[in-house]
């Protein structure tokens, strides 16, 4: 099997321009680590918010402190609001 996914015909229609650039900018903040700020810039897009409501999922950061909330629910040691 080719390691170009365009060289396959049924591949080069579903890998569009959008899905380069979607993987691209999880890459660089999941594996990278570059900044969300950072990603925004390259990505155009006017407002940091766009890019962290689309990406916040890949940020080993957010995940991590999400995990952390989550054990701290399940042990009852959650902060009572």
């Amino acid at each position: 099997m080719p390691n170009n996914p365009a060289s396959i015909p049924f591949m080069a229609a579903v890998w569009t321009s959008n899905h380069k650039r979607h993987t691209n900018a999880a890459w660089l903040l999941s594996e990278v680590g570059m900044d969300i700020k950072e990603v925004s810039e390259r990505l155009g897009h006017e407002d940091i918010t766009t890019t962290y409501n689309l990406y916040s999922h890949v940020i080993p950061s957010t995940k991590r402190k999400s995990v952390d909330i989550i054990e701290a629910h399940l042990n009852g040691k959650a902060s009572q609001k």
